[in-house]
């Protein structure tokens, strides 16, 4: 069975919390650092935290449309609003419909 627009926007946005995850036990590494008295690498390792967060959040906000190819990253993320959204405000696409494949 092939996916479906929502199923991507979810894999997406599951990846992206993966990795903020991962950039946030790093900045807990940091503060352990500079609690310990090595500022040097704690600040260093703090900007790799900020840095693989801000990959992260950008990952999401590169979600397109399969369809139109429109940024959707705030549709992405509503999958969780009590009443998500259902289609593409831009090509008006359902969401639940099978998602189309795209050669790059």
């Amino acid at each position: 069975m092939a996916e479906t627009i929502r199923a991507y926007f979810k894999r997406r946005t599951r990846r992206t919390l993966q990795v903020c995850a991962v950039a946030v036990a790093i900045a807990v590494i940091a503060m352990a650092l500079f609690a310990f008295g090595y500022v040097l690498a704690g600040g260093i390792v703090g900007v790799m935290a900020v840095v693989i967060s801000g990959v992260g959040l950008w990952y999401l906000h590169l979600t397109k449309c399969p369809r139109c190819l429109s940024q959707l990253s705030a549709t992405a993320s509503s999958a969780r609003l009590p009443h998500p959204i259902n289609f593409c405000p831009y090509c008006g696409a359902n969401l639940d419909s099978e998602r189309p494949c795209i050669a790059h």
